[in-house]
């Protein structure tokens, strides 16, 4: 039976074509460091693709991580990135 699926495997153009990839796993994750104060760690991320409102699609969300402080901008699709500067230098509230 190991002869057998070995030579289907061998045989077999789509087991050819999707072959897994042959790198050593990266092995146990490493935790994030703990902020220890606030306003050293924060995060960003956009939801894009939301109903138009006031001319409105998107979002940017910041969250600062160890407080778990959120905001939220509504923007106007595209984003640029110095929309999204704009945004981040006068704000100073994070």
């Amino acid at each position: 039976m190991k002869k057998d699926i070995l030579n289907f495997v061998v045989e077999c153009d789509i087991f050819q074509r999707n072959k897994g990839e042959m790198v050593k796993t990266p092995g146990a994750l490493q935790p994030l460091p703990i902020p220890t104060t606030i306003r050293t760690n924060i995060s960003m991320d956009f939801i894009v693709g939301l109903p138009k409102y006031h001319d409105k699609s998107s979002l940017m969300v910041v969250v600062e991580r160890i407080s778990k402080y959120a905001q939220f901008f509504a923007l106007q699709h595209p984003l640029t990135p110095i929309i999204i500067a704009q945004i981040n230098l006068y704000r100073p509230d994070f």
